[in-house]
């Protein structure tokens, strides 16, 4: 028992002498360097302990210097919590502070996993801890975002204690970098330090010429018994003072604040920025012309620290181009508040665009005696669907991952069928499989497959884009061998048709031609020129047909400089001749038949030209039909003949026409509609969201509240309506604009139900073809265009009473305008430096510009970003501009474009290929948010927090606002954003 109380009192007496040697050690300096101003630590000389770091180890994982992740330098702290308990922790060394003092501390952070904390510990003289203030990672995963906390330590605090610490709901690593801590004061701000022995200020370096001086003074003060006097009698001299640095955190936004007293002339105060090696950096100015005889407060809530700034000092002055005589006093520089922190919810609307089967295009075949017809149906994904001819009925539903919008489709003679589209993937499927057979990537540069075709022996030919790549694949073994670019510059290989000795090739954008590829040496190469002049576009279809090949042609100009539109005509390949008297302009002729002919529909009856001798037959009455044409064996309605099947790819209908009796039939395939890919989100009127898609006039009207499908716009579009490239309202009207030959459409919910109305079309007359950029000021809508294929030089419309007043073309030259803003008048614009598809870019990099609707003219452009292939606008919080280059933010001043700050949200990569509008950027509630790479980040643009409201999928064009909720497309899916 005497020996258990001796072994209490001496762990007694030990608690006792710790604590007493803790107090001791508290009430003396804290244990690293005395914040005066700032600590702050990158991990890059000597080991964290030897800063003053501890670590606590968690059961799994480990708390260490890194060279994995670094935002600055090659080292970083690391985080790894592996078990999720929240006990891996970093401690660094007291700093001090006193009730009332304000401190800013902030980090970088590059997250991959649960969340991480931030956090100061308040601790009192006697190391009582007083509470915590704590900042958790955004959940914006692998990317460097920044984390802070604004301070003002609480009644009794006499040090703080920064700490990072894991999470404990789960697993997490982030690696955190440029840790640091400071108060942002002006040393001796109020200049009540003692004066040197000669009199001299202590903490502040004057200058003086011609007589002009600055002193320490008592004859008038705004805080405590001391001031600043500035006296500068001459009209040649000047004088000032310039204070200690201070640390600050570059790219944040701070608040200067300093009191004048002017007595006569002129007076200023600099914030003066400078670099970790002590160069200057900048200067922001701000005046102290105020009333003479009292104190006034001169201050900025937009003082921004440069990108490259790590230190500042303020410098009151007089100038010598006059005389001034001022007081200064109490002096700061403190972080701007940031915006209300915002929490975030998703919700998921559904999927609004599933107003009918869009085909792209069809194949038939035979099988078990039937035939099949194959579509390729647009969806998330493009889904192979096949339907008996006869009963309409859907037989297989097979699905193409990675497609959503098809291309082409063929049947091998291996009676395997083939596909391509969006992905530039190659597809196959054997009748009766339950899935497809992915042979991979075409190329390695391929994004669409755009058409096949089955040459004689069974090999399949292939062109795609980018690039303009010919292709073949062996159908035995899967095999596809890489052929090339086609023609120097060319983009796309649009259509393909072959024989047993040649593939024919048709490329565009810029010179569209027809180029000749010998099978046995592909190297063999014949460029057959379009008839006219045709300077731009693609050719969407190519049929070898005996000795003629059947072309639609894209618009040119005549000989004799008249417009030519599309058509579609014959080349005679034996003469070399676009001569071909039995060429019908106005309809795709039908494949060849077992006799060598193919056909038209000529005045309601069947014409027949034989493909050697170019001879015509007009034959039986036949049904004028729109569609898809093949010729097809097969016994259909128990009758067995070679027929001619037209497929409508809009409406599933199918006219079969038997080539041998002239009788037809009629037949509806019954394809089940697939859940399109949104293309683009624009503001409607009312609170709706309009949802445009892919592959033709779909287009949803969504209450952006509830999500439900408001009628209007889905059905009875006219025929010109195209796919919704961008849009937005005003005054309870909205405005869209459409692809192709950049339709502008005017709807009046208000009026006679809200038929859509023509604005415009700036196809024809100014070459345009994607009004993607929209914004409205006052009375007027501004839209942006992107030009058409092989193009380059977008423009600037302007809609003013319900239509088009202007179109200015080339503001920028050779760039599209892909998205604008306005604001007071005057319309900012960012640009891609490309044109339509397959026009080679003359220009480095992409820009914004200001734009004066009165004059039509940019008054200024500016690159902020070099090599950027296209930038995004808004108009900030503060009304200063924003551009977005993939991740990165710019803010420009809006007078003359220059920048005032960049920064990273995500950094990764921007490719150098063709880009119109990869990002989206709206201003709300003191936040930006921005559209980048599949996600939606909310950035404070006064502290540079980020958030993640949608960490992935978000594939569509446009923000909507509605309140305090956004609306973002994602893949086939809308998804709301509620901010709270």
């Amino acid at each position: 028992m005497r020996n258990t109380a001796r072994v209490a009192l001496t762990g007694i007496l030990v608690v006792v002498v710790v604590a007493g040697l803790a107090l001791v050690h508290l009430h003396d300096d804290p244990p690293v360097r005395h914040l005066g101003a700032s600590a702050y630590d990158d991990f890059e000389a000597g080991t964290p302990e030897s800063h003053g770091w501890t670590f606590e180890q968690p059961p799994q994982g480990s708390v260490r210097r890194s060279t994995d992740e670094a935002s600055s330098g090659d080292h970083s702290l690391l985080l790894d919590d592996a078990s999720g308990t929240g006990r891996a922790q970093a401690t660094w060394s007291l700093f001090a502070t006193s009730a009332g003092r304000n401190h800013y501390v902030s980090a970088r952070a590059f997250q991959t996993g649960t969340d991480q904390q931030l956090r100061v510990r308040w601790i009192d003289a006697s190391g009582h801890t007083l509470g915590f203030e704590t900042r958790t990672t955004s959940g914006a995963v692998e990317m460097w975002q920044r984390v802070s906390l604004d301070l003002t330590a609480p009644e009794g605090a006499r040090y703080g204690e920064l700490q990072i610490a894991s999470g404990s709901d789960a697993p997490g690593r982030t690696w955190w970098d440029d840790v640091r801590v400071t108060d942002s004061a002006i040393p001796d701000a109020s200049l009540e330090q003692s004066p040197g022995d000669d009199g001299s200020l202590r903490s502040w370096q004057t200058t003086g010429s011609g007589g002009a001086s600055a002193m320490r003074s008592s004859d008038r003060a705004r805080l405590g018994r001391w001031s600043l006097l500035l006296t500068d009698a001459t009209p040649k001299g000047a004088t000032s003072a310039t204070s200690e640095r201070t640390r600050v955190d570059p790219g944040v936004t701070y608040t200067f604040r300093g009191w004048v007293h002017p007595v006569s002339g002129t007076t200023a105060v600099d914030v003066l920025w400078y670099d970790a090696e002590g160069r200057e950096v900048g200067t922001r100015t701000m005046s102290g012309a105020r009333a003479a005889g009292r104190w006034s407060l001169v201050t900025a809530a937009d003082v921004v620290a440069p990108h490259d700034a790590h230190f500042a000092a303020v410098r009151p002055r007089t100038s010598v181009a006059g005389t001034g005589t001022a007081s200064w006093d109490a002096f700061s520089l403190a972080p701007t508040p940031a915006a209300e922190p915002l929490d975030f919810s998703t919700t998921d609307l559904g999927t609004p665009l599933r107003a009918s089967a869009r085909t792209r295009t069809s194949a038939p075949f035979v099988k078990d005696g039937r035939v099949k017809v194959a579509t390729l149906v647009t969806g998330v994904p493009t889904r192979l669907q096949v339907l008996d001819l006869e009963t309409g009925a859907l037989e297989d539903r097979v699905e193409l991952a990675g497609m959503t919008t098809g291309q082409t489709v063929v049947v091998g003679r291996d009676g395997r069928l083939y596909a391509g589209g969006d992905g530039g993937h190659l597809y196959r499927w054997t009748p009766g499989a339950d899935s497809a057979e992915d042979l991979g990537q075409v190329t390695g540069g391929a994004r669409t497959v755009f058409d096949l075709a089955v040459a004689p022996d069974g090999t399949i030919w292939g062109g795609s884009y980018p690039g303009g790549e010919l292709w073949r694949v062996d159908p035995d073994s899967g095999e596809i061998t890489n052929l090339g670019r086609v023609r120097h510059e060319q983009e796309y290989a649009r259509s393909i048709a072959v024989d047993d000795r040649y593939v024919y090739v048709g490329v565009g954008t810029s010179q569209p031609a027809i180029v000749r590829v010998a099978i046995d040496d592909p190297d063999d190469r014949t460029v057959i020129a379009l008839p006219g002049r045709a300077t731009q576009g693609v050719l969407s279809e190519l049929e070898l047909l005996g000795r003629y090949l059947a072309v639609k042609v894209p618009a040119g100009t005549n000989a004799d400089g008249s417009h030519r539109p599309t058509e579609r005509r014959l080349y005679d390949l034996e003469r070399r001749t676009w001569d071909v008297p039995v060429n019908a302009a106005d309809q795709l002729p039908t494949p060849l038949d077992s006799r060598g002919r193919f056909h038209y529909v000529v005045s309601r009856h069947l014409v027949s030209i034989d493909s050697r001798t170019g001879r015509s037959t007009t034959g039986p009455a036949a049904t004028p039909a729109i569609g898809q044409r093949h010729v097809v064996r097969a016994t259909i309605r128990g009758r067995a003949s070679e027929w001619l099947l037209v497929v409508d790819p809009t409406t599933g209908d199918v006219v079969a026409h038997d080539l041998e009796s002239g009788r037809e039939d009629t037949f509806s395939l019954r394809l089940r509609p697939e859940a399109l890919p949104t293309k683009a989100l624009a503001e409607g009127s009312n609170g709706t969201a309009l949802v445009g898609g892919y592959a033709g006039p779909q287009v949803a009207m969504v209450d952006a509240r509830s999500g439900a499908l408001r009628p209007g716009l889905t059905t009875g579009a006219p025929p010109t309506f195209g796919e919704v490239e961008g849009g937005t309202t005003l005054g309870g009207v909205n405005y869209l604009g459409t692809y192709t030959s950049a339709h502008i459409w005017r709807l009046d919910p208000s009026e006679g139900g809200g038929d859509l109305v023509e604005v415009a079309a700036l196809g024809k007359s100014h070459d345009q073809d994607r009004p993607t950029a929209w914004a409205t000021d006052g009375d007027r809508v501004f839209f942006g265009t992107v030009p058409k294929y092989g193009v380059l030089g977008g423009g600037i419309g302007t809609i003013q009473g319900g239509r088009m007043t202007r179109f200015t073309r080339g503001v920028v030259r050779d760039q599209s305008v892909v998205s604008l803003t306005a604001r007071d008048g005057v319309v900012y614009g960012g640009t891609s430096r490309w044109g339509g598809l397959g026009a080679t870019p003359t220009t480095p990099s992409a820009r914004v510009f200001g734009y004066d609707p009165v004059s039509g003219r940019v008054t200024w452009s500016v690159a902020p970003a070099e090599g950027a292939q296209s930038l995004t606008v808004t108009v900030g919080p503060r009304g200063t501009i924003w551009a977005a280059d993939g991740g990165t933010l710019y803010e420009l001043d809006p007078t003359d474009g220059h920048t005032l700050r960049s920064i990273t949200v995500d950094p990764t990569p921007v490719g150098d290929s063709p880009t119109f509008r990869s990002t989206d950027l709206v201003t709300h509630r003191g936040y930006l948010f921005l559209r980048t790479n599949g996600r939606l980040y909310a950035v404070d643009p006064i502290n540079l927090r980020t958030a993640t409201p949608v960490s992935e999928g978000v594939t569509a064009r446009g923000i909507v606002r509605a309140d305090d909720r956004l609306v973002v497309g994602a893949s086939d899916h809308v998804l709301a954003v509620d901010i709270r």
